[in-house]
């Protein structure tokens, strides 16, 4: 039979270290216009960035790929987080970045990646909504293999 102190420190070790880390879920809205002196297709994606090279996380739902007729489309892309990582290093902020993958070049192909850090955002529980306003798109970023849209099928082999 355990005493009653022994069941006091075994409670309090499973109530102290088991739960782990409870955090808020930070909801994030951000809106904008794309420019483009011409027509061209993008992606939107939320990055939370982090200190280490490559370790940025994806984080909008859901995938926000977009085609403009004209020379600008409006987008709206949407993102929840509840944590920025390990709590040792954790400074109680976000990093939020948005990613554009597009093909507003003068070449249609390769596209392009284009990064925006929107600023730091306190990890708490609230809905962010922001309108960053208008983005030219042409020529900017860095190249990338990324496609862009949904899997076409193939034309190599024709249907019978």
């Amino acid at each position: 039979m355990i005493r009653p102190i022994g069941r006091f420190l075994v409670l309090f070790v499973i109530f102290t270290f088991l739960p782990g880390d409870v955090q808020s879920l930070t909801n994030f809205t951000f809106t904008g216009t794309l420019l483009c002196p011409k027509s061209f297709d993008y992606n939107v994606v939320l990055l939370e960035k982090d200190q280490r090279p490559n370790q940025d996380d994806r984080f909008n739902s859901p995938r926000n790929a977009g085609h403009a007729m004209g020379t600008s489309d409006d987008f709206e892309v949407f993102g929840q987080l509840s944590g920025d990582g390990i709590p040792i290093f954790d400074d109680g902020n976000f990093e939020i970045a948005i990613l554009i993958t597009h093909n507003c070049n003068t070449n249609v192909k390769p596209y392009r990646h284009f990064e925006i850090y929107l600023g730091s955002f306190a990890i708490k529980e609230f809905h962010f909504i922001e309108n960053i306003g208008r983005i030219e798109l042409f020529n900017k970023g860095e190249q990338t293999k990324d496609v862009i849209g949904k899997n076409r099928p193939s034309r190599r082999f024709k249907r019978a």
